[in-house]
């Protein structure tokens, strides 16, 4: 398995122009220290909430240079701030930025199945990963648990035979 590092930041609703995040996730593909940007907004903090997940290759060059969390929380920060200032968005004042590694976190060879997510309705078991499809990325990963959700959604709002 691959190491990753993901970034947490929390940014107060005063965000310029909320209108214009017009997306909810979306991979980044010309980068070297990220791989995939999310956005919510929480309902119950008034918080805009961004996570984003690096490149392997950005998580092993930290790593072998002694994980030092305060570099590997800027530069990731300092690549998600170009990104999103692209997007004429500004996040210069955010009121929590954190940051997590995860040795393990993405898988070397994934199953390569057709589908996304395995499940099993008789025992109501779904297991879902990056390492169930073709791909061993966070896109994949993201792809898989959204899967898995609407299939177990279709299980709950089956009608009861009677």
């Amino acid at each position: 398995r691959y190491p990753l590092y993901s970034l947490m930041v929390a940014h107060d609703n005063n965000l310029a122009d909320k209108a214009s995040i017009e997306f909810d996730s979306c991979a980044v593909n010309a980068s070297s220290v990220l791989q995939w940007i999310r956005y919510c907004q929480s309902h119950n903090s008034q918080l805009n909430l961004w996570t984003a997940v690096s490149t392997v290759g950005f998580a092993q060059k930290m790593i072998a240079e002694g994980d030092n969390k305060e570099l590997v929380k800027d530069t990731m920060f300092e690549e998600f701030s170009r990104y999103l200032t692209n997007m004429q968005l500004d996040i210069s004042d955010p009121v929590f930025v954190g940051t997590q590694r995860w040795g393990q976190g993405l898988t070397l060879e994934p199953l390569g199945l057709e589908e996304q997510c395995l499940t099993f309705e008789p025992w109501g078991l779904s297991i879902c990963g990056d390492y169930i499809g073709k791909a061993a990325n966070a896109e994949a990963a993201l792809l898989s648990g959204m899967q898995t959700a609407d299939r177990i959604l279709a299980w709950v709002h089956q009608p009861q035979n009677k």
